[in-house]
């Protein structure tokens, strides 16, 4: 199985990356499910918030390219490396994405708005990029979240139909976006025709 990825070709494009472990804030997807996923995710999968995202084929790389301006490469990974796969083409799509906005804002209903500014700091950290599950677990200590907890956390399906991958086979997904954690290195190189 080869791993896809687009990118603007730039100097560093084809060199070495050695991963570091670092926070990125999410594109595609809102802050407040971003950490949500982080908080519910099993500790046998990469995290979303320090991986690197591929594409399981040239067109699906192709089509996740922003404005048109990237260029597909294949990804190449040294050593061991964490990969996992969802079944949405893009996690942007995952039902999560506007139930659990929609839900929490239900569950907290409109007492949180009206309450006094210290309530309204607290449960609005939940929004804040790149929150990790300790911050998360932090922040449902604190009333009202602690009320609703158990609802939000049941509500997160994202892991339920993820899938750790094995280079060696094909993808669990044909079409699902993948994200993985090298803990060496990785590498792009330039598409030839054998990829296409």
């Amino acid at each position: 199985m080869n791993l896809y990825r687009s990118e603007i070709p730039s100097d560093s494009t084809l060199k070495l990356h050695f991963w570091k472990k670092s926070r990125r804030i999410p594109g595609n997807v809102p802050y407040v499910v971003d950490n949500l996923w982080e908080w519910k995710r099993p500790a046998i999968f990469p995290s979303r918030q320090h991986s690197i995202y591929a594409s399981p084929s040239v067109a699906i790389a192709k089509k996740s390219g922003g404005d048109g301006k990237e260029t597909v490469f294949r990804v190449v990974i040294n050593g061991a490396c964490s990969i996992v796969q969802i079944e949405a083409e893009d996690a942007r799509f995952h039902p999560d994405c506007n139930k659990l906005r929609k839900q929490l804002n239900e569950l907290l209903g409109p007492d949180w708005i009206n309450s006094d500014l210290e309530i309204k700091r607290q449960i609005a950290a939940l929004w804040a990029p790149c929150l990790e599950k300790g911050e998360v677990e932090s922040l449902f200590s604190l009333l009202p979240l602690a009320a609703i907890r158990q609802e939000i956390e049941n509500a997160v399906t994202l892991w339920n139909t993820a899938r750790l991958i094995d280079l060696s086979g094909p993808p669990p997904f044909q079409k699902g976006e993948i994200w993985f954690e090298p803990k060496e290195s990785w590498r792009l190189l330039p598409l030839d025709s054998n990829c296409l």
